[in-house]
Order: C-alpha cells, then sequence, then structure tokens
C-alpha cells in the first residue's frame, strides 16, 4: 500500500521551526527525527537536508554535515542557505578554498539577506584564519 501525504506548507513550517529551536536547545536528537520526518514528507525540499546539516555541525560531525549540505544543493543549486553553511562546513574541514567558492556563492545569491550577511562574516575568517600542521 503506497500513502500519499501532502500536508499543508504551514504545517511543514511549525515542524522545521520547532526542529530548529530543539537544536539551539540542545536536543539534537530530538532536532534530527524531526528534520528526517519532513524530509520524508518534502523529499524534494532542501531545507530538511540543511538543517540535518546543522544537526550533524553542532555535534562537531564536519563531514557529515556537508554531505548534508551537498544533498541540500543537488535538490536547489540556488539555495543561499545551504551555500552558506557547507562554505562553514569546508572552513571547519580546513578546506579555505572550497570554504571561498560557497561563501562568495551564498554572497551572490543572498546579497542583502541573512544568508550573505553570515557568509560575507565566515569569509572575514577564510581570509585571517591559518592552520597549523
Amino acid at each position: 500500500m503506497n500513502w500519499t501525504i501532502d500536508p499543508p506548507a504551514e504545517e511543514l513550517e511549525v515542524l522545521l521551526e520547532a526542529g530548529i529551536l530543539y537544536r539551539d536547545a540542545g536536543g539534537l536528537d530530538h532536532a534530527r527525527d524531526i528534520f528526517l520526518g519532513v524530509r520524508s514528507l518534502a523529499p524534494s525540499s532542501e531545507i530538511p537536508e540543511v538543517g540535518l546539516g546543522t544537526v550533524a555541525f553542532q555535534r562537531g560531525n564536519f563531514a557529515e554535515a556537508k554531505k548534508h549540505y551537498l544533498r541540500a544543493l543537488q535538490r536547489n543549486p540556488d539555495s543561499a542557505w545551504a551555500h552558506a553553511h557547507l562554505g562553514e562546513a569546508e572552513l571547519f574541514l580546513r578546506n579555505k578554498p572550497e570554504a571561498r567558492v560557497h561563501l562568495m556563492t551564498a554572497q551572490r545569491l543572498d546579497p542583502g539577506g541573512p544568508f550573505g550577511h553570515m557568509a560575507q562574516d565566515l569569509m572575514t575568517l577564510v581570509d585571517v584564519v591559518e592552520f597549523g600542521s
């Protein structure tokens, strides 16, 4: 039996907001479960995939976060949110050239918005951080 569930956008937004609140409050397992559920309900959206990436990032698993951000970009290559977070993950993975590419893309896609500003702030780190051997 195949199920077709098409929840209203408002309900998905509430679930996503709950996931963000759980994540920010330190409830990473709950946040992950919510983002996984939203991904099942909206498989073509990049938003729950970015949410999953932020949970992995907060756990310090930058490689896993990167995988989620790349999946998000497969769904929406013009997601400034995904590019900004991928740039951040690349920076934490000590890959400054890739970080720069994604942060510049986020700035181009969202020049006056929150993700463009996030990318601009992170670009400052790319320019000044030095990695030891």
